[in-house]
């Protein structure tokens, strides 16, 4: 079975490496990020 964790799951000021890394040692397969317009990744984002 997958399991997947959403964005809101994490607190703090953690770059999104950071949560998605975690994510991924914490056994989680899946992650919803949240695509707003002051999320981490946003419309504006870049490749970077």
């Amino acid at each position: 079975m997958k399991k997947s964790i959403g964005i809101c799951c994490f607190y703090g000021n953690w770059s999104i490496v950071e949560i998605l890394v975690l994510a991924k040692e914490s056994g989680f397969s899946g992650f919803e990020i949240d695509l707003s317009e002051y999320g981490p990744v946003n419309l504006k984002s870049t490749p970077d």
